[in-house]
């Protein structure tokens, strides 16, 4: 059963429905919160009200206090993604980063069918995905 839930502002998907849907059921939901210079931080999802435009113009909670425990559940942009789980973001590393340096459970990749590609450039770095969701199906890696 999942205890916290780290969602994102997904380019690729809008996520507002599902975050409503894991706080109906009681889960901690998590957004990310970039701040210049640092590495990117977990935060609670307090409400619609308490979001600001972010450092990359994405809506990002006004509260600043990282959450330390474990996360059951990131689910995370990108601009591609592989049948292996190879994800492409948008060059700053910052999800790549916090997996290394966080308890997290599943990562999921969300998507659209024309994301996906047969292979993508990765660095050593680079965090694979566990599960990518399209429209058109799931894929497990």
């Amino acid at each position: 059963m999942l205890k916290y839930t780290l969602l994102t502002s997904s380019s690729s998907w809008a996520t507002g429905e599902l975050i409503d849907k894991f706080l109906a059921l009681g889960k901690t939901v998590l957004v990310p919160k970039i701040l210049p210079g640092e590495p990117m931080r977990a935060v609670a999802f307090t409400g619609w009200n308490n979001l600001a435009p972010g450092v990359l113009g994405i809506p990002a909670p006004i509260e600043t206090a990282a959450y330390a425990g474990r996360v059951d559940l990131v689910i995370t942009p990108g601009l591609g993604f592989t049948l292996t789980g190879t994800r492409i973001g948008y060059g700053r590393g910052y999800y790549d980063r916090w997996f290394t340096g966080h308890e997290h459970g599943l990562r999921v990749g969300v998507t659209y069918e024309c994301q996906l590609e047969q292979s993508l450039p990765t660095e050593a770095s680079d965090i694979p995905m566990h599960i990518i969701i399209t429209e058109q199906k799931i894929i497990r890696i």
